[in-house]
């Protein structure tokens, strides 16, 4: 979905800003690099066979949110560490929706690409050039959420390997403690 796209990539360069901004150094290039692929997707997502109409409210929260946070932290009163934090937080709310359909719909996830996200970031986070906060928040972030995915991947692809069915969608709506978001 366009919106979403969108999303990712204005909070994407703000993690990525505030990372680097706080001395994360070669530590921020993953960060970077996937607000990058965030906007392309975006951009590629406005062709009308290649992208999706919609978007939930949520997203359109996350970017106003991600918006101001860049407007804050740009204009003065935000410091580097509140961005990082901010950014964190954006992506943690925004994380919810892709691990609740990998959870439905495993197979419309990459486990390959989710995988090897975690050895990337790992890379960046043994780069970052300085330890604290601002320099440290998203990079462990984009990690955990990699980890997280492909953790839900597993679990949910070995289900299918092994026989067990996947629980019927009135079932997994009526156990929402199960599943995120």
């Amino acid at each position: 979905q366009r919106t979403s796209w969108a999303v990712w990539a204005l909070v994407g360069l703000l993690g990525f800003s505030s990372a680097d901004a706080g001395g994360a150094g070669a530590g921020a290039y993953a960060a970077g690099i996937d607000a990058i692929a965030c906007a392309v997707t975006f951009v590629l997502s406005l062709h009308p066979r290649l992208g999706k109409k919609g978007g939930s409210r949520l997203d359109l929260v996350l970017g106003a949110v991600a918006v101001a946070g860049v407007v804050l932290w740009r204009a003065g009163p935000l410091d580097t560490t509140g961005a990082a934090l901010l950014a964190v937080g954006c992506e943690v709310m925004a994380l919810w929706p892709t691990l609740r359909d990998g959870w439905r719909q495993p197979g419309t996830e990459s486990l390959l690409s989710w995988s090897a996200d975690i050895a990337g970031n790992g890379l960046c986070i043994a780069a970052v050039g300085t330890a604290s906060v601002a320099a440290l928040a998203f990079p462990v972030y984009v990690l955990a959420a990699a980890v997280a995915m492909t953790v839900v991947l597993v679990a949910r692809r070995g289900r299918a390997v092994t026989g067990t069915r996947a629980p019927a969608p009135s079932a997994v709506a009526a156990a929402p403690s199960l599943l995120p978001g």
